[in-house]
């Protein structure tokens, strides 16, 4: 009976160490990833993940690691050539389109 009794007790008692040192690497991994550190000094901000509107190649930064930002600030510059050959092909293509709708439209005259 002791021998059971024992048997359980340790298997109890490893069973709740496993269980708080799973809770504590958890917690420690939680804060680590909200609160970043430096080597420099600790600090605690909101940390977000940033994506563009649009895919392309960054031709320049305007911010540096661990500055802070504020809303509406400009993070970096995307490759605009491409962008603006895109806009021209668009800003076409609505103008011919907008031909050709006239041209269907009763009433209207084709020279």
């Amino acid at each position: 009976m002791k021998t059971l009794t024992r048997k359980l007790s340790r298997t109890a008692i490893t069973l709740v160490l496993v269980i708080l040192a799973f809770i504590a690497i958890f917690r420690a991994w939680v804060y680590y990833t909200e609160s970043p550190w430096t080597r420099d000094a600790r600090f605690s901000a909101d940390v977000v993940a940033i994506a563009p509107d649009v895919a392309g190649l960054i031709t320049h930064v305007n911010v540096h690691d661990n500055q802070l930002v504020k809303k509406d600030q400009v993070l970096f510059t995307i490759d605009q050539p491409r962008y603006q050959k895109a806009l021209a092909e668009a800003e076409a293509d609505v103008a011919y389109y907008q031909v050709l709708a006239q041209e269907k439209t009763p009433g209207s005259r084709s020279p």
